[in-house]
């Protein structure tokens, strides 16, 4: 006599397939990319509330004021925090400004975590999760000057962006040549 199976899954084994989808179906959603209620939000930020070495003013008009008058493109967007293979790092406000200083693009970024990790609700008190400023060549160079110019920095402070956007400014004039 064969062995008799049952073609039915059990209930037990079924919930449990579909435990993980309802965890994540209940879990509050992260902000949506480009949502302007979370992005005005964290630019009306008080700086000071990031950084308390920082005077108090909103976080949108500090950052832009650090780009300056020769900014060329700047930005506020939401996304997960940390690199795209880094999925639970939770979701962030990133603001970028760039602009050109003698033979390099400067970069800018600040990213303020709004939500932690995934599932949980928005933070009551956002965050500092990364600050980076990136020199990159702007016009064709020789390959022993590109290296000197090509850089990448990373911090957590708002204080520190402002010494890294510093030595970029004075790393990249004193490339042009006299």
């Amino acid at each position: 006599m064969g062995l008799l199976c049952n073609p039915m899954p059990s209930i037990v084994t079924h919930l449990l397939s579909i435990l993980p989808l309802a965890v994540l179906l209940a879990a509050p959603p992260l902000p949506n990319r480009d949502d302007p209620g979370v992005i005005a939000r964290t630019k009306a930020l008080d700086v000071k509330l990031l950084d308390s070495r920082l005077s108090s003013q909103p976080l949108g008009e500090w950052f832009f004021s650090l780009a300056g008058a020769r900014v060329q493109f700047f930005q506020w967007t939401t996304a997960g925090c940390g690199l795209p293979k880094e999925t639970d790092n939770g979701a962030c406000v990133r603001g970028e400004a760039q602009w050109i200083e003698g033979l390099v693009v400067i970069s800018v970024t600040v990213d303020v975590r709004v939500a932690g990790r995934k599932g949980a609700a928005p933070l009551a008190k956002p965050e500092v999760y990364e600050v980076s400023v990136d020199m990159i060549p702007n016009e064709p160079v020789p390959s022993d000057v590109r290296e000197s110019l090509t850089d990448f920095q990373i911090d957590r402070t708002l204080t520190a962006l402002v010494d890294l956007v510093r030595r970029a400014e004075a790393r990249a004039r004193a490339s042009v040549p006299r």
